[in-house]
């Protein structure tokens, strides 16, 4: 193998927000998309007082008999929230939430996919606030005349999108015929979002990857992430732009073909990759020659595994597959299980549901030398206790890397369902480890290297913080970043010079005009860069009084 070329350390994760490199592996345009996360507007950047304040929030929680079983995306949503409404003189007009709940569509009941369950937890998390308000109707006169019509401060929720064609632009009828909208009325059902509020903020990670009216239809003039938002944009531009390193990137799921275009990605970027869950099977069936009985098969994708291994071997990335398994007659919790290692394969009739002690050990020595951490699908069937051992035992590891300060993610969807499920103490994984993203259909876009449209929906900065208001940020988007390290350093040099030898001369000058002449002379081939200095320098102080 190889040997790599030394890496320069990583940039503090607040640079990586604000001034993002283009990843070192591509610098092509179409990989732009990391760059591009961290170009975005924030909540932080918004005046809110007495503007009405719209806000795409992901409540798309499980309900059961009316409450709500796992409130963690109504929860995590909290912060933008009381952020807006935590500083008295600087109050929203209103707040008006909006998000779907399921997938309504055939014949359904509407009371089953209501939000208003979720409303009456948020009543409860708000108390302290300001008034909850639902309305049955998520557009409309109606909807309007209530929100211009508030006095006071109030959270108001509205009734589910999607019970909307508009929103999705297709539905199934109640005769389950597949529909489309008309574009027509998604134009209109769009500015009726838009006549809701004077700011949006998209706070709803877990349906940034879909291009739904909602996510990017709301046209207002000012289109900020919040703070959930800013989290996620924050942590994936950092652990795919720029890792600390070794980065692991730990890949499981059913199907190659499902995760395909996330392995390619990975290989540009990782420096081993853990494969584990059912598409395992197919890579040892190819790889290995190991006989896989009934488990998990993928025809289509065993005919890439090879490309996939053949590239990982030309880029220098280590892939680790199990050696053992946990087998099982059956797909049951209540199932005959039993480990069997390669050399003895797996039988005609029984199938793999979880990895076995030796490959928990060599995956956990993998993590235990990774300085980032980037988890993406459960390595067995975690929802029956048989076969969890294999995810909890890594999601312990996880633990432990962050404690000895590895940046550690895992991409939601089952992965963050197995982190708030398996605990560390008295506090679930999720808890303890560096990010616990909240959308897994997001996280499995932005791993392939493409950007999200609710993120491209969003307003771009138009200006950079204090601490990046300096000479070199000037040129920052006209060259490229080390010819213009260059030129700096240079220009600086022979500002330095000049200023001297002008200070110089001028200490030796009679008068007070021939003295100003003198400097003015001297200083002259500078001009341009001395008000470039002279600019950044005020903008930094003016930025600095709003704060």
């Amino acid at each position: 193998m190889p040997a790599k070329k030394e890496r320069k350390p990583s940039i503090s994760e607040k640079e990586q927000f604000w001034v993002l490199p283009l990843p070192k592996w591509d610098r092509s345009e179409k990989d732009l998309s990391i760059r591009q996360l961290a170009s975005k507007q924030s909540i932080e950047e918004v005046e809110f007082k007495g503007k009405r304040v719209l806000v795409r929030v992901d409540y798309n929680v499980p309900i059961k008999e009316g409450k709500v079983t796992d409130p963690t995306r109504i929860l995590a949503s909290l912060d933008s929230i009381k952020y807006m409404l935590s500083n008295k003189q600087r109050l929203p007009k209103c707040i008006v939430l909006i998000c779907h709940l399921g997938r309504p569509g055939g014949r359904f009941k509407k009371e089953d996919f209501s939000l208003r369950p979720v409303a009456n937890l948020l009543r409860e998390y708000l108390q302290d606030y300001a008034p909850v308000k639902f309305l049955e109707q998520c557009v409309g006169p109606d909807v309007e005349e209530e929100i211009n019509a508030t006095e006071s401060c109030t959270v108001y929720l509205l009734e589910n999108l999607r019970f909307h064609i508009e929103e999705c632009g297709k539905s199934v009828s109640a005769k389950g015929e597949k529909r489309k909208a008309v574009p027509e009325a998604v134009t209109r059902f769009r500015k009726a979002l838009s006549r809701l509020g004077d700011v949006f903020v998209f706070e709803a990670f877990g349906a940034a990857h879909r291009p739904h009216s909602s996510v990017v239809g709301v046209d207002l003039p000012q289109r900020v992430a919040g703070l959930l938002m800013k989290k996620e944009l924050t942590y994936y531009s950092k652990v795919l732009g720029n890792p600390e390193r070794p980065f692991l990137a730990i890949i499981g799921g059913s199907k190659v073909t499902d995760k395909i275009k996330v392995i390619q990605n990975m290989l540009k970027i990782a420096d081993e990759v853990i494969i584990g869950g059912g598409m395992a099977y197919t890579f040892k069936k190819v790889c290995d020659g190991v006989e896989i009985g009934s488990s998990l098969y993928d025809k289509d994708g065993a005919m890439i595994v090879g490309q996939i291994m053949e590239a990982a071997a030309k880029k220098g990335v280590k892939i680790h597959l199990p050696v053992d398994h946990v087998i099982a007659d059956d797909f049951s919790p209540d199932a005959k299980s039993r480990m069997v290692d390669d050399n003895e394969g797996i039988p005609e009739g029984w199938m793999a549901l979880d990895v076995g002690d030796t490959s928990i050990r060599q995956f956990k020595a993998v993590m235990g030398r990774a300085k980032t951490i980037l988890w993406n699908g459960p390595l067995g069937v975690f929802e029956f206790k048989k076969f969890a051992k294999g995810t909890e035992s890594c999601m312990v590891e996880m633990v432990k890397a962050t404690a000895r300060d590895c940046t550690t993610i895992i991409g939601g969807g089952d992965t963050g369902a197995a982190s708030r499920v398996f605990k560390v103490g008295s506090k679930a994984v999720a808890e303890q480890i560096s990010h616990a993203s909240t959308g897994g259909g997001s996280s499995l876009v932005l791993m392939e290297g493409k950007m999200l449209p609710g993120v491209a929906h969003l307003s771009e900065k138009t200006d950079l913080p204090p601490s990046h208001l300096d000479y070199a940020t000037m040129w920052m988007e006209t060259k490229s970043i080390k010819r213009e390290q260059q030129n700096i350093k240079a220009k600086l040099a022979s500002m330095e010079q000049s200023i001297k030898r002008a200070l110089e001369m001028a200490a030796i000058s009679k008068t007070k005009k021939e003295r100003g002449s003198m400097l003015w002379e001297m200083l002259s081939d500078h001009h341009t860069e001395i008000a470039l200095v002279a600019g950044a320098l005020l903008g930094a102080a003016i930025a600095a009084r709003k704060r």
